[in-house]
């Protein structure tokens, strides 16, 4: 049954189709998360960056 649905590579690991799905899902996931990750760190460096600037009094007084 594996092999008239995926060909040889359905005999060698015993995937089968859901779990190529799944994989697929997992995979497009994964590369959303990638991005997100750089944008989420530049977001906080960002904002670090801007209140450090805007109360650099804060830090003068000591």
């Amino acid at each position: 049954m594996r092999f008239e649905t995926m060909g040889e590579a359905g005999l060698g690991h015993g995937v089968t189709p859901a779990h190529l799905k799944e994989i697929r899902r997992l995979e497009k996931e994964n590369a959303i998360l990638k991005k997100l990750l750089p944008e989420k760190e530049l977001e906080g460096h960002l904002k670090d960056a801007l209140l450090k600037k805007k109360y650099a009094w804060a830090s003068k007084k000591k």
